[in-house]
């Protein structure tokens, strides 16, 4: 229970940190800064790939392609 509790927190501080480098991006129009959101977007995608799998089927995935990807 308390890793679906910190995969939730960890996933809304990813969803913070793509809001914040999205607008810094488009203020700056800056490559570095895309990229930057880029990063963060494919981390929280396999952040949420393994939190939903934790919800749905209670255990740790045995195979997590996605969740590597991001790493």
């Amino acid at each position: 229970m308390i890793e679906i509790v910190e995969n939730a927190v960890q996933l809304a501080l990813l969803v913070v940190c793509i809001a914040i480098s999205g607008r810094n991006a488009a203020r700056s129009r800056d490559r570095a800064g895309v990229l930057l959101v880029m990063f963060f977007g494919s981390y929280a995608l396999g952040d949420l790939y393994w939190l939903l799998y934790r919800v749905f089927y209670g255990e740790t995935p045995q195979l997590f392609y996605v969740a590597d990807l991001s790493w």
